[in-house]
């Protein structure tokens, strides 16, 4: 029987935790969702759930962190096993756009947690924190693929991400509200940032 360190064991509660989180708050909403029924959910008591977050919106926090690590995880591994070209980027971006972008409960989820923590200046850092890593992971490929490319991007790649991920934050609102507009979509707005020759239709 493999044996755990109390760190490796604390790390694993806290895994099984935000899993069965993630399930409740996607499933059920945030709000409909107590502390109570996450415990339960994950095998473990009220307790080990405070142990390991202050709360329920920080418990909330934590999920929305691994909602877009997850997902930053599968465009990163998309990415290195495509051929690193402007088309091959916005073909993945499109399939993911129309996949994940819009999701009526991630954007409850946020929505949800954003106002419960409106006045609260750790969890808005914790926000910018989050955008900030996805900005750089974005930043990275952009910069990879113009370098493969051999095309010189029309701004530097961390500024360009400011307005990918607005685009990106944006449609998922609208999405939200609106299903019938293509998730899609994203693609040919991330094109538009490009310089015309490095644009696929050029």
């Amino acid at each position: 029987m493999q044996r755990f360190t109390r760190a490796e064991s604390q790390q694993r509660t806290r895994e099984r935790i935000l899993s069965a989180a993630a399930v409740l708050f996607l499933g059920n909403g945030f709000r409909a969702t107590s502390i109570g029924q996450v415990a339960d959910a994950a095998g473990f008591s009220h307790g080990a759930v405070y142990s390991n977050f202050a709360g329920k919106t920080e418990l909330g926090l934590a999920v929305i962190d691994l909602l877009y690590e997850r997902e930053a995880a599968v465009l990163q591994q998309q990415f290195n096993e495509s051929s690193a070209t402007w088309e091959s980027m916005l073909e993945i971006f499109s399939a993911w756009g129309a996949a994940t972008i819009g999701d009526i409960r991630w954007a409850r989820l946020e929505l949800d947690v954003m106002a419960a923590a409106s006045d609260d200046e750790e969890i808005r850092e914790a926000n910018a924190l989050r955008y900030a890593r996805l900005r750089a992971t974005g930043a990275a490929v952009l910069s990879a693929v113009a370098e493969r490319a051999g095309i010189e991007l029309p701004a530097d790649p961390n500024d360009l991400m400011i307005g990918a991920l607005a685009l990106a934050l944006g449609l998922g609102l609208q999405r939200a509200a609106d299903p019938a507009i293509p998730g899609s979509h994203i693609a040919m707005f991330l094109a538009a940032l490009l310089p015309p020759a490095a644009r696929p239709d050029t």
